[in-house]
């Protein structure tokens, strides 16, 4: 029933633009492909083993805007064909695999903390970071110790869990890298959640063509 109103919303789609989004499931999928044994080992550990088994998935645009259109970020629901379905870090985790309990992500350090992680994480830029730089750097990597670890969590944050409509990812987003070894206790499925519900809400309060959030996560619930 849910995609007869989204067929019916599309047939009436003259040459409006399509939701802007850089949320890109397929890109995870390739980067993944291409880790060593004790990478995905080391990621495992850490409580993101599901993005190993990310699939390559296109988004379809029109769709993801018929979604947002259709998702109360103040209640956080989704509102199709008279029915409402409440969103949950529980839903989060149950789609994504990541965990929703524990410790809230921490993003606040100081601007010296920031340039600190950046020299050791070796991200020298000034400014946001470029998800370009990200996934090079991953795909010259061999080694899976926390600079490795560092760079795929800002990388996949940057893709999939929390991308916004530009090719970086914000510079305060460095600051999840001061804890590194709390990583599997770190509630990430709160971080996605409350990411894309701002997202949203930007989107439609300012009017904007793009939207921030992980868009995949509507298309899959949509379907439970």
């Amino acid at each position: 029933m849910y995609f007869a109103k989204y067929e019916n919303y599309q047939n009436s789609l003259c040459n409006e633009v399509s939701l802007y989004t850089r949320c890109a499931p397929n890109r995870v999928h390739l980067t993944v492909s291409n880790l060593n044994e004790r990478q995905r080992f080391v990621l495992r550990e850490m409580g993101f083993g599901s993005m190993l088994d990310l699939r390559s998935i296109q988004l379809n645009r029109d769709f993801c805007k018929w979604l947002v259109d259709h998702f109360d970020h103040n209640s956080c629901a989704l509102d199709i064909c008279g029915r409402r379905l409440p969103i949950s870090t529980k839903d989060v985790e149950f789609i994504l695999g990541v965990k929703s309990s524990g410790v809230d992500v921490s993003i606040v350090a100081s601007a010296e903390e920031i340039n600190h992680i950046c020299q050791q994480h070796g991200v020298n830029v000034v400014g946001d970071i470029p998800i370009n730089l990200l996934e090079g750097k991953l795909k010259e990597m061999k080694t899976s110790g926390k600079e490795f670890v560092g760079c795929f969590v800002l990388f996949v944050l940057g893709t999939l869990l929390c991308p916004t409509p530009k090719p970086y990812i914000k510079r305060s987003f460095i600051s999840i890298l001061l804890n590194i070894d709390e990583f599997k206790s770190l509630n990430w499925a709160k971080l996605v959640l409350d990411f894309l519900i701002r997202g949203v809400r930007k989107y439609k309060e300012k009017n904007r063509v793009g939207v921030s959030g992980c868009l995949l996560f509507l298309m899959v619930i949509c379907r439970k």
